[in-house]
């Protein structure tokens, strides 16, 4: 699954350390699709919208516990977003798909940790996903006034006939 990047893609030994997804066979590589911006994203459908609950999450950089976005006055927002390239082979045979991900995000705005929840099809999209995440930066989640870490479900959508896959989405 060979993807069009203007940095190196992150390694499978890397992904699989931060991230709880299996390893993505290696392809011959096929021409490069498109650079897209952020896909759309919206919230999941009430059916995934009940994730599994966290056993156990990432320890935060402080001894702060993750906050649901409920949970907190402000949640954390992206504000320096990474692209999202679109796999070349899904691309090219016009494969649509969509990625869940739970996101753990410090109270810097930095990404601990990042589970996949749900992929369709699987083993497509969630390098290409957990990629664009991971280079995200976001403003921290705020509960009276100061910094904490937080958890939020996204969704990525991607769709080959739109001039853009769409960008993630929270709830």
């Amino acid at each position: 699954m060979a993807a069009h990047a203007l940095r190196p893609p992150i390694s499978a030994t890397l992904l699989q350390s931060v991230v709880n997804v299996p390893a993505a066979p290696k392809e011959t590589p096929e021409p490069a699709a498109p650079l897209l911006p952020l896909p759309e994203v919206s919230p999941p459908s009430s059916a995934e919208q009940s994730s599994p609950p966290v056993d156990s999450p990432p320890a935060s950089s402080s001894s702060l516990p993750y906050r649901k976005s409920s949970e907190v006055d402000e949640p954390a927002e992206p504000i320096d977003i990474a692209p999202l390239i679109y796999p070349d082979d899904p691309y090219l045979r016009k494969i649509a798909g969509k990625v869940t991900l739970r996101i753990f995000i410090n109270e810097i705005g930095t990404v601990d940790s990042i589970d996949v929840l749900s992929a369709v099809p699987s083993g497509l999209f969630e390098v290409a996903a957990i990629d664009s995440i991971l280079d995200t930066r976001f403003r921290p989640a705020r509960l009276f006034g100061k910094a904490v870490p937080n958890v939020k479900v996204v969704e990525i959508n991607f769709d080959p006939y739109r001039d853009a896959p769409a960008p993630p989405t929270d709830h």
